[in-house]
C-alpha cells in the first residue's frame, strides 16, 4: 500500500483555529484546506483531547536487539576488531542472536563503532618498551635548569647536488623525459657532506662538516676531539657539569666511543632504546644479510650424496634425511613467509646436523655463523 503524505504542522493549525472560530464545519474546513475530512475529524479530535494537534509519538517495530544482546555484540566485536561485517554477523549469530549483516551494521553505528583504517605504529619490543619507561621517569624529576645542561648533539646529511627525495611534476602522458620535467642526476649521486652540531641552553655549539662514513675512530677524531678542545672545555671553566647527549647510532655506542667518554670524564645522558629496524634474528631468510652463507649451508646439508657413508648404510640414511626434508621445507615455506624467525631454522638444520652425525658417523662441516 502506498504511504500517504503526512500533513504538515501548518496546515494542522490552520484547521484548529477555523474550528476554534465557530464558523465552520468539518466538511467546510475539509474544502478550504484541500484535506480530507477524516483527517479534519482526526486533528480536531486530537487537538480536543490532548491540547495539541500534532501526530502522537509511535511506537514501531519492536527491536530486534535487547540491551543484553548489544552487550553480547560488544564483546564479540572487541575479540575480533579486524574482521569484517560479513565475519561479525555470521559469529553474532552462532551465539544465539539472529540478525542480518545490515542491522548489525546499523547496531554497530548506534553504539559508537566505525569501521576505519587500521593506524600504523612502529613495533616496540617489550624489553625496549621497558627501557624507554624507565628513561621518561628518571627524566621525569629534571627541573627547567637541569635541562638546560644538557649538550645536545645530533648529524644529518646533505646532498651536495640536488636533493634525493621524490619530486611531482604536471606534465603530459608523452612528455615524461622533457628537459623541463626531468630531475639532473650525476654519476654517484653528486656526492653528500655529513654536518655535526650541538647546543646546550642558548648556547650553540660548532658545526662540524665530515665528508666521510662515520665509524668509531672518525666520530672521535673528526667531531669529539674539536668538540672537546674548543667547546666542551671553555663551556665548564666555572665549574659548570654539562651532560652530553646522542643517539644509539653505531659509532656512539661502540665500546671505542665510551671509552673516550670515561675517559674525558663527560657524563653521558643514556638514550632510551630506538625505533626498531631488521636484526639478523627477525628477518626471513629472503631478507637476511647472510644468506648466501646460509643458502650454501643447507645446499650441503640437504644434499645426502654428500654425506660420506659407511658400512652399506646410506640408502636408510637417506631416507631418514628424506623425510626430514619434507617436514624441513614446510617450515622453511613458513619462515619464508615471515611465520618464524631465522634463529629457528638454524636450530632446526643443527639438529639434523648432529643426527647425521649420531645415524652415520659422518662428519659434516657447518659454516662459522653457526
Amino acid at each position: 500500500m502506498m504511504k500517504i503524505k503526512e500533513i504538515s504542522k501548518s496546515l494542522r493549525n490552520q484547521a484548529v483555529g477555523l474550528f476554534r472560530g465557530g464558523n465552520h464545519t468539518y466538511r467546510q474546513i475539509s474544502s478550504l484546506l484541500n484535506v480530507s475530512l477524516s483527517s479534519i475529524h482526526s486533528i480536531v479530535s486530537r487537538w480536543k483531547k490532548f491540547g495539541n494537534p500534532e501526530n502522537l509519538p509511535r511506537s514501531g517495530r519492536p527491536r530486534k536487539l535487547l540491551q543484553r544482546d548489544i552487550r553480547v555484540v560488544k564483546r564479540i566485536v572487541r575479540k575480533n576488531r579486524f574482521k569484517t561485517l560479513k565475519l561479525l554477523s555470521n559469529q553474532v549469530n552462532e551465539s544465539s542472536i539472529n540478525i542480518s549483516k545490515r542491522t548489525l551494521g546499523r547496531t554497530l553505528k548506534e553504539i559508537g563503532f566505525k569501521s576505519c583504517m587500521r593506524a600504523k605504529k612502529l613495533h616496540i619490543s617489550e624489553k625496549n618498551r621497558k627501557q624507554r619507561l624507565s628513561f621518561y621517569l628518571n627524566c621525569k624529576s629534571f627541573s627547567p635548569r637541569d635541562w638546560a645542561d644538557i649538550i645536545w648533539s645530533d648529524e644529518s646529511r646533505f646532498k651536495l647536488f640536488n636533493s634525493d627525495g621524490r619530486v611531482r611534476v604536471w606534465r603530459e602522458s608523452n612528455q615524461r623525459f622533457n628537459p623541463n620535467n626531468v630531475t639532473r642526476t650525476l654519476q654517484g649521486n653528486g656526492g653528500s657532506v655529513l654536518v655535526w652540531g650541538c647546543y646546550y641552553g642558548n648556547t650553540l655549539g660548532p658545526l662540524i662538516f665530515v665528508e666521510q662514513n662515520v665509524t668509531s675512530h672518525v666520530y672521535i677524531t673528526r667531531i669529539l676531539g674539536p668538540f672537546y678542545k674548543n667547546f666542551y672545555i671553555p663551556s665548564i671553566e666555572y665549574g659548570k657539569i654539562l651532560t652530553f647527549q646522542q643517539d644509539n647510532a653505531p659509532a656512539h655506542m661502540s665500546k671505542r666511543t665510551r671509552n673516550w667518554f670515561t675517559a674525558k670524564k663527560i657524563p653521558l645522558l643514556r638514550w632510551p632504546p630506538p625505533e626498531p629496524r631488521y636484526e639478523f634474528d627477525r628477518v626471513p631468510i629472503g631478507l637476511n644479510r647472510k644468506k648466501n652463507k646460509f643458502t650454501k649451508c643447507v645446499a650441503n646439508i640437504s644434499n645426502p650424496t654428500k654425506i660420506h657413508a659407511k658400512r652399506g648404510v646410506g640408502t636408510n640414511l637417506s631416507e631418514r634425511i628424506g623425510r626430514i626434508d619434507q617436514l624441513n621445507a614446510k617450515k622453511v615455506g613458513r619462515i619464508e613467509k615471515g611465520q618464524r624467525d631465522t634463529n629457528k631454522i638454524l636450530k632446526m638444520y643443527i639438529t639434523r646436523i648432529k643426527l647425521d652425525h649420531l645415524l652415520h658417523n659422518s662428519i659434516v662441516r657447518t659454516p662459522e655463523f653457526l
